[in-house]
């Protein structure tokens, strides 16, 4: 049976009082030809550009924007969360600031 194997981001912002805030992005399953490759030792990258002929696709739109078919790229994928770890820092009054403990 093959593993299922999804994609998310997460972000974290640090500042220099050592506040935390984490946000997450929105997560994607990769083809099971990609999850076989990468069960196998390869890597998405490589594996997406053989199978889309796209060479270097991690640094264009990334697997995300060939598998939306360009409704979503890497970078907006990367963006939101971005975004989210922001919120707490955008509504500060909602937000008790406890810097890390070490």
């Amino acid at each position: 049976m093959l593993e299922s194997t999804s994609t998310s981001s997460t972000c974290a912002i640090v500042d220099t009082s050592g506040r935390c805030t984490v946000g997450h992005g929105p997560g994607f399953e990769y083809p099971p030809e990609v999850v076989k490759a990468v069960l196998a030792g390869g890597t998405v990258g490589d594996t997406m550009s053989k199978l889309t002929g796209i060479e270097d696709i991690g640094h264009k739109s990334g697997s995300i924007g060939y598998l939306s078919d360009g409704m979503i790229d890497r970078t907006a994928l990367t963006e939101i969360s971005v975004l989210m770890a922001l919120v707490p820092r955008i509504r500060r009054e909602l937000y008790p600031e406890e810097p890390l403990r070490g």
